[in-house]
């Protein structure tokens, strides 16, 4: 049941994104998905300026490999400050590539994606966080 406390339900989407399994996961973007309304001012499906709702729903399609869903948030048009969203689109576009069977030209240019949206991240980082570093080393 909602709580109508930004901070509890973005934890508890968390923590069922951690738990995974396609219930788990499909019950955090169900959180998520609510957030997201309530913070577009109760339109469905309309982006809202919540970095943490954007991202939450993001990694969360990333866990469920739904590439056409997250490339529909078109996270790369928004601008919220910070490394994070520039993170999060290089782990999309790896995670896929890593997924797929066989290599194709679509692959390639996946994993030209992943490395400069990595880069984008080490820069927007200062070059000091961990994860930037390591997706990039990826």
């Amino acid at each position: 049941t909602p709580c109508d406390d930004k901070d509890i339900e973005l934890a508890l989407g968390r923590y069922l994104q951690v738990l995974e399994g396609t219930d788990n996961l499909q019950k955090a973007l169900d959180i998520f998905t609510r957030l997201r309304t309530r913070a577009a001012g109760g339109q469905a499906d309309t982006p809202c300026d919540d970095k943490d709702i954007e991202l939450g729903i993001a990694a969360i399609l990333i866990s469920m490999m739904e590439w056409r869903k997250f490339d529909e948030l078109q996270l790369e048009k928004q601008l919220f400050s910070g490394f994070e969203t520039s993170l999060c689109l290089s782990l999309r576009n790896f995670h896929e590539v890593t997924v797929v069977k066989g290599t194709m030209p679509e692959h390639t240019a996946l994993l030209g994606k992943a490395f400069y949206w990595a880069a984008l991240a080490v820069e927007g980082s200062g070059g000091i966080n961990a994860s930037c570093l390591s997706q990039l080393a990826h």
